[in-house]
């Protein structure tokens, strides 16, 4: 898996945030859960475009949980936040972007390979920032076939 290096600038998000224990070669079924609130709770967003970002703000394998937050890209912060809901700011960075193709069961094999290029490349490391999924048009469900979505790590160039 051969992803693209791409520089995003910063990025504005809102939505909701959980933390989910982490599931050892599956996906986090919570996850799924939070995005059903989510989208019920969308529409109350000022200013959200069809982007929706799945963000990955902090991982503890020692404690076995992560932190998630299932939310719209906005073009700004809004100036009021509903309730339950949070504004984030991604800083601008540097991204190794992978493309997941097919049902989101399959993330048990697109993630170890997006670790494996990490450790293997020789050129970017992963960087202590959030990484995120970016669900946009090509996105056509949980269990579709034809779905498509993106997965951005961030990264530092070390070559």
């Amino acid at each position: 898996m051969i992803p693209q290096i791409q520089s995003k600038p910063s990025l504005y998000v809102v939505g909701i945030k959980q933390t989910h224990r982490l599931t050892e070669g599956a996906p986090i079924p919570t996850i799924a859960e939070q995005w059903g609130v989510f989208a019920s709770r969308r529409h109350e967003i000022e200013g959200h475009g069809p982007v929706t970002l799945g963000l990955s703000l902090c991982a503890d394998p020692f404690r076995g949980t992560i932190d998630y937050v299932a939310g719209a890209l906005v073009s700004r912060l809004p100036d009021a936040v509903p309730d339950g809901l949070e504004a984030l700011e991604l800083e601008p960075h540097t991204y190794a972007v992978f493309t997941h193709r097919g049902p989101v069961a399959g993330l048990a094999a697109t993630y170890p390979a997006i670790y494996a290029w990490l450790g293997e490349n020789g050129e970017y490391t992963r960087a202590a920032a959030p990484e995120f999924e970016w669900y946009d048009e090509r996105y056509t469900g949980v269990d579709a076939e034809d779905s498509a979505f993106d997965i951005y790590v961030p990264v530092l160039n070390v070559g």
